[in-house]
């Protein structure tokens, strides 16, 4: 009848529906594939749009100074030395190489954060290490850090590693004095700046400047200026390359080992003493009586002369220019007492910490004529400036010299 014809139409129609064709199943595994590609693509995607197409340098900080300004250049970097850099920024932990321009500078990636060096989130920390060869030459460098997409920059510049090797301090004759020069040898100090440090030997004296009056790679001379005429200071002074901008006392040349002349510290600070006490020769004597008398010779003699200082010399020695006059009677007597009988100067220098030291000469001819005792003269300078004949740079004394047979 009607309805069971219907009861098994709709059996029929259930039990073809529940068995499915082959064809149906792979028109919905090919569906399924391309559904699952699409969605691995947009999540490939989306990793690197998060990912470092969006980092950004917000700070590089190096062991000499910090840059956090745009466009994050002049971090500086010390000949001869190896640092770790930080640069900080979102994202910058996603970099995957790092590059430097030019040669003798290398960097490598150390350390990567998912946040700021303080714990913070919001940033990532990459930690650079950066290698700087010892003959690396000066000048600006740029980094490029390398990112799967992209990259950023920031510039370095290799300052110099100098060495101060020796310090020569004015000799100031004035009662008082308002300006000096201080000498300083040394290695690799080229383009030197001077400063001030911030220290309390420099606070107690108001208003005095430092400046580079002339310098070469081996030798600067520092002009000390003070507000008044001064009797003595004590004050402390460093140099460095001042290409690099703001850095600390790591970029400070530092001192040999060896006497300065002056105290070094290890930050590179140099103790500074100006006096108008230089030392003066004090005295010209003739510790040996001659055979006329003291300071009476007769030609043939051999006799001593002591040079004696007001106070013992500076470490380094102090250095005499002498001259005998007139200076064709007399001749070398002694290997210890080199002598120029041609007028030009002769020189000795006096041992650091020595105050005196003795002249061994033989009188060889009269220095005059007509007459049985003639006058001769011993004069001397301290120090290389033999244009003044005024004291206390220059002293002389006389003696005589007994002509008669």
């Amino acid at each position: 009848d009607e309805d069971a014809a219907n009861s098994d139409h709709n059996y029929s129609g259930q039990a073809a529906n529940c068995w499915l064709s082959p064809d149906y199943f792979n028109k919905e595994i090919k569906i399924m594939k391309r559904n699952i590609v699409g969605l691995t693509l947009a999540s490939l995607l989306l990793l690197v749009l998060v990912g470092p197409a969006s980092a950004e340098i917000r700070s590089v900080s190096g062991n000499l100074n910090d840059v956090t300004l745009p466009p994050f250049n002049g971090v500086a970097v010390l000949q001869g030395t190896s640092r770790g850099m930080i640069v900080v920024g979102p994202f910058v932990d996603f970099a995957e190489s790092v590059s430097v321009s030019g040669s003798g500078v290398l960097a490598s990636i150390s350390t990567r954060r998912n946040t700021a060096p303080d714990g913070s989130t919001g940033q990532g920390t990459l930690i650079l290490n950066v290698d700087v060869g010892s003959s690396a030459s000066t000048g600006s460098r740029t980094v490029t850090i390398h990112y799967r997409i992209g990259s950023d920059t920031f510039g370095v510049v290799v300052i110099r590693k100098g060495l101060v090797t020796e310090v020569d301090l004015p000799q100031i004759n004035t009662a008082t004095f308002q300006e000096a020069n201080i000498t300083v040898h040394g290695q690799n100090i080229g383009n030197a700046g001077v400063k001030l440090p911030s220290t309390s030997i420099n606070s107690a004296i108001s208003g005095v400047t430092a400046s580079i009056v002339s310098g070469t790679e081996s030798q600067a001379v520092v002009r000390i200026r003070f507000p008044v005429q001064v009797s003595t200071a004590t004050l402390q002074i460093e140099l460095f390359d001042k290409a690099c901008t703001g850095c600390n006392r790591g970029a400070n040349y530092k001192g040999a080992t060896a006497s300065l002349g002056v105290n070094a510290q290890s930050s590179g600070t140099l103790d500074i003493r100006l006096s108008n006490l230089a030392n003066v020769m004090r005295a010209i004597t003739f510790p040996v009586a001659g055979s006329c008398g003291t300071g009476c010779f007769k030609v043939g003699d051999v006799f001593t002369i002591q040079l004696e200082l007001e106070r013992p010399a500076k470490s380094g020695g102090e250095l005499i220019n002498w001259v005998l006059v007139p200076p064709g009677g007399f001749a070398q007597a002694s290997p210890q007492t080199p002598y120029r009988n041609d007028g030009s100067f002769n020189r000795i220098t006096i041992p650091g910490g020595d105050s005196s030291i003795r002249l061994s000469i033989s009188s060889s001819a009269c220095p005059g004529t007509g007459a049985s005792f003639n006058i001769a003269k011993i004069q001397t300078w301290i120090g290389s400036n033999t244009n003044t004949t005024q004291a206390p740079v220059f002293k002389e004394q006389t003696f005589q010299i007994n002509c008669r047979p």
